[in-house]
């Protein structure tokens, strides 16, 4: 599942959301990218619109 997301928005509009994802299998930490107009839009109309960007992946075993 998901988890702990945190975002912010930058000066342009773009909001930044991070959160892990399956914590225990993938251990990933993701990223999406997308505007209020994105949202609002209920699809991609920025080129800010990025849904899955990895920041990190964890190898180790808990």
């Amino acid at each position: 599942g998901v988890s702990y997301p945190d975002g912010v928005q930058a000066d342009n509009g773009t909001l930044y959301i991070i959160y892990d994802y399956d914590r225990r299998g993938e251990k990933k930490i993701l990223m999406c990218t997308f505007t209020e107009g994105d949202a609002l839009a209920g699809r991609p109309v920025s080129g800010a619109w990025n849904p899955r960007i990895q920041v990190n992946q964890a190898t180790g075993s808990p």
